[in-house]
């Protein structure tokens, strides 16, 4: 550390004046342009400043140079908000230190001869039965395609994953491209990269991406087991599933179970239940729901003899009719008074 210190101050004292930046270069990719440099902060015991300028090509006799960065201690610069893809540029940048400035470092730079393209920012891929479908996205660089600067051009190669080395080749002027014709249940890699013909650029390749085509509306035969199984699995699953849910219900709800006492009545006719039923029940409980006519007085019953005599000479019928009436009353009610006093 300390034999770095000397030599810088002994650079500074010979020379005169700081060093410049060393190793400075133009960093850029599709329209992003920055500037880098190297410089060993070990050289002095201090922190140094950078600033950096830019001249339109046209008017390099005019000296005039415009600030993007002014004193900062970065090491690098962007232009990307500058400068024009179509046109030539001058750029410089110096050290600065305390109360010395280094010399200027400068370099031509043309964004359409020394940018670089930059691959496709996406793409991607679809599965429709036996075609893959490809969608390509344009370089990006700050939300601007390069797509409007220049005509871009893309170099499709896809494979079989289970053949890398039988590549094929697609050339497209267009962001899309449909592969058709491909193997059924197959798993093909795909990746692309950007190229311009008027300025003789292209850029290096995406990330492949593997995708698998479907099936062209038949079943594959070495699937036709594998069918078989799955479905023989469901149906066991639901067989059990079933008898699980039937057992669990009758532990829950038993079935109900008929008294032996009751069984042998159940096997019978409702006749003979009937009978059954008439004999085993006493004879006074059923004569105690019938109802039974209340007599009369027994002056009541002369008076009314009295009156049937009296009409017997209207109507011989009808004097008939009353006294049968009369003896049948007056057994019934005899039967009753029998049937109390059991």
């Amino acid at each position: 550390m300390l034999a770095i210190l000397l030599v810088g101050q002994l650079l500074y004292s010979v020379i005169g004046e700081l060093q410049a930046p060393q190793n400075v270069r133009m960093e850029a990719v599709n329209m992003q342009y920055i500037l880098k440099w190297d410089w060993d902060h070990r050289l002095l015991n201090y922190t140094v400043n950078f600033t950096a300028e830019y001249l339109f090509g046209d008017r390099r006799k005019s000296k005039i140079y415009k600030n993007d960065c002014y004193r900062i201690v970065e090491t690098q610069c962007d232009f990307s908000h500058y400068f024009d893809y179509n046109l030539m540029y001058y750029v410089r940048v110096r050290t600065e230190g305390i109360d010395e400035v280094s010399p200027w470092q400068e370099l031509q730079f043309c964004p359409d001869e020394n940018a670089e393209l930059g691959p496709p920012s996406a793409f991607g891929v679809q599965s429709r039965n036996t075609m893959l479908i490809v969608n390509i996205t344009h370089p990006l660089t700050l939300d601007k395609s390069m797509s409007n600067i220049i005509s871009l051009h893309y170099w499709l190669e896809y494979w079989k994953r289970l053949s890398p080395a039988q590549i094929h080749t697609l050339q497209l002027n267009r962001s899309y491209a449909i592969l058709s014709q491909l193997e059924p249940w197959m798993v093909y890699c795909l990746r692309v990269r950007v190229f311009n013909t008027q300025y003789n650029k292209q850029s290096r390749f995406t990330e492949s991406k593997c995708v698998e085509t479907e099936g062209d509306g038949h079943t594959p035969i070495w699937q036709l087991p594998v069918l078989f199984l799955i479905v023989g699995i469901v149906i066991l699953l639901f067989s059990y599933a079933t008898y699980k849910a039937y057992s669990c219900m009758r532990h829950l709800c038993p079935p109900y179970e008929i008294p032996d006492s009751l069984q042998g009545f159940m096997s019978s006719g409702p006749q003979v239940l009937i009978l059954l039923g008439d004999r085993r029940e006493p004879f006074g409980e059923l004569m105690q729901v019938i109802p039974v006519e209340t007599t009369l007085p027994l002056h009541h019953m002369e008076q009314r003899d009295l009156n049937t005599e009296q009409g017997e000479s209207d109507s011989g019928i009808s004097s008939g009719q009353e006294g049968s009436d009369g003896s049948l009353r007056s057994t019934i009610a005899e039967q009753g008074e029998n049937s109390c006093r059991l």
